[in-house]
């Protein structure tokens, strides 16, 4: 398994455990309705939600070399 895998893995993992994805129906800010909603907030202030999203968002932009 590739590490990147590995750290997917985890980051699923952390989203069911901090309940960020949650299933129901949820009014967004548009006025749009919609069957899930992921609360970002709640994954990143998870201190191993965070130290699993910087790296993945890392491998992503390094390429592009911003």
């Amino acid at each position: 398994m590739r590490q990147t895998d590995h750290l997917i893995e985890r980051l699923w993992e952390r989203i069911v455990a901090t309940e960020a994805l949650m299933w129901g129906h949820f009014q967004l800010a548009s006025g749009g309705m919609s069957d899930y909603y992921f609360n970002g907030k709640r994954l990143t202030s998870d201190p191993e939600g965070i130290s699993l999203v910087g790296p993945l968002i890392y491998r992503l932009v390094e390429p592009t070399q911003v």
